[in-house]
């Protein structure tokens, strides 16, 4: 097979300070455009942050991983990802191709050689035949999470073409150094970063924990009724965090919004760490976010500003990630939460763990049938799916991306969340192998386990029951795109049946405003938008219950 090889050069120059340019962290279910493509010969330096010109001053950007992201051109599958850059995958809806290399060390001006022997997905570098756009990332920050980090290098995005069957040699040039997301400001919004010391002392060096808080109309008005206002907490869903306080900003600032939604100060959280979304569990791998969360930032927030210090006061939120993360601080935390409003959890019941039963199933990959296992679906008209991306897709595109589990994306964020630290490489275990699929059914029974909300809820059901039948309001759609409807089915079941024992032995259950409901024909994605006005009556009928909402 004739063999091909791309050149990566690192030829970073140093210019004046150019305006900063904005990075997107990486989609979770669609395309998301950045910056746009410029001429392969413009060379410049990127903004690290407002006023900070980024320059290596020895020429050498250190050990990282080369990554090559390509983008099949013309074709009507990729027609959605015409405008955007390669770097940006994973793409849910159509996975691309990728190919990696781990280097020790580049230097200005050196060579790094890509072949068919890069780790690749989904075939050899070498047998990759047609038209594409290629981008290439070197990831070097391993303090924060994925390949967008800030301070990571990357090229322009080129188009080339490949044919299998001769021989090609391709240089790209890493010219830019990736900034981080600028913090969004607002009149009615204060971003809080605090250090951690719970975080700080686990970790060896200090852990930041960040809130964007929003405030009401009338926070700032001496004549209000209220000066202590009623706390909203949001746990943004996967790759966001505290900047999309900026759209409850944007909220609390539209005139009428006050007779809408709760007047209530709203924090939203940054779940992120460099290993993904933490979920705010208390891990080996993360620390003890949970604990921090509750001993840490919110008694700052609360010294700071006017927030009531009282559970009843207090609600959780959040949707997807942000769901479970929500669901498990309820469970966990209720001397903290009196309510929580979570929609479309990530797994609530590891039996179903999207289309798994991780504690019985063999296969990640492939169930008994040798038929793939979907991981992603769009839904086309009232009964039908479309399969857009199997488990097996996803967990390649993120083992190229990092063998040891550092991607940062969805799987390797769960293992961080679930699994114990390999005391060798001092990284999560693994729940599976991620070339065949096989799962280690005790890293599942040991590890994954203990955060298995189904089984928890069961194990001590009469601490856990009235919880849910008084705080927990919880939605999922009927055709989640994800198929984490099967998991909040198998919850609501156990908890109907575990009800109806109390009733056979003469007990009353608890009674109160929680609920578990699937909602008919809703996705992942137009289930917040199907809720939202549901979710802001029963917040405020909550809060004025508890006194703390005209």
């Amino acid at each position: 097979m004739p063999a091909r090889f791309l050149l990566a050069v690192l030829s970073l120059v140093a210019v004046p300070p150019i305006p900063a340019q904005e990075t997107p962290s990486p989609p979770v279910s669609d395309v998301a455009t950045g910056a746009r493509e410029q001429p392969a010969s413009d060379k410049f330096t990127a903004r690290l942050g407002a006023g900070a010109t980024a320059t290596l001053t020895t020429g050498d950007a250190g050990p990282g991983r080369l990554i090559l992201f390509f983008i099949r051109d013309h074709t009507l599958a990729t027609r959605r990802l015409q405008n955007a850059d390669p770097m940006h995958a994973p793409f849910y809806f159509v996975p691309q191709p990728l190919a990696a290399v781990d280097v020790t060390g580049m230097k200005e001006d050196s060579e790094v050689v890509v072949d068919g022997s890069a780790l690749a997905w989904p075939v050899s570098f070498n047998d990759l035949d047609g038209e594409f756009r290629v981008q290439a990332v070197y990831r070097r920050n391993r303090e924060a999470r994925g390949h967008l980090a800030e301070g990571n290098l990357y090229s322009s995005v080129r188009s080339i073409e490949l044919a299998a069957d001769s021989v090609d040699s391709i240089a790209i040039e890493l010219t830019r150094v990736m900034q981080d997301k600028p913090v969004p400001t607002a009149p009615n919004m204060k971003q809080v970063e605090i250090k951690s010391t719970l975080l700080s002392a686990s970790a060896g060096r200090d852990v930041m924990m960040r809130a964007g808080v929003v405030f009401p109309k009338e926070y700032d008005n001496l004549n209000a009724k209220r000066r202590f206002w009623p706390t909203i907490y949001v746990v943004p869903g996967f790759g966001a965090d505290h900047r999309e306080a900026e759209n409850y900003a944007s909220m609390m600032a539209t005139p009428g919004t006050e007779l809408l939604a709760p007047q209530a100060v709203y924090v939203v959280l940054d779940p992120n760490s460099p290993l993904g979304h933490h979920g705010f569990v208390n891990s080996l791998n993360h620390g003890l976010r949970g604990d921090a969360l509750v001993r840490e930032l919110i008694p700052a927030l609360e010294e700071r500003f006017r927030l009531i210090a009282k559970p009843e006061a207090r609600i959780i939120t959040g949707h997807s990630s942000g769901g479970w993360a929500s669901l498990w601080l309820g469970l966990r935390h209720p001397e903290t939460f009196g309510a929580c409003f979570a929609s479309a959890p990530d797994p609530v019941d590891f039996s179903a763990f999207q289309t798994i039963d991780i504690y019985a199933d063999a296969s990640m990959f492939a169930d008994t049938e040798g038929r793939e296992r979907p991981s992603f679906r769009q839904a086309l008209g009232p009964t039908d799916d479309r399969v857009m991306m199997t488990v097996r897709e996803e967990v390649g595109v993120e083992h190229v991306l990092s063998p040891r589990g550092e991607s940062g994306e969805q799987w390797g964020a769960w293992a961080a969340m679930f699994s114990q630290r390999d005391p060798t490489t001092r990284l999560p275990r693994q729940l599976f192998d991620p070339v065949t699929g096989a799962i280690d059914h005790d890293v599942a029974e040991r590890e994954w386990s203990r955060f298995d909300i189904s089984r928890m809820v069961e194990a001590d059901w009469p601490r856990y029951g009235p919880i849910l039948a008084t705080n927990v309001r919880l939605l999922c759609g009927e055709r989640d795109s994800y198929y984490l409807n099967l998991a909040v089915e198998k919850l609501r079941a156990k908890v109907h049946a575990l009800r109806e024992r109390e009733i056979d032995a003469g007990r009353v259950p608890a009674h109160g405003a929680g609920y578990i409901e699937l909602i008919r024909n809703a996705t992942h994605e137009n289930l917040t938008a199907l809720t939202t006005v549901r979710w802001n009556g029963e917040m405020i009928e909550h809060l004025h219950r508890a006194g703390c909402h005209e």
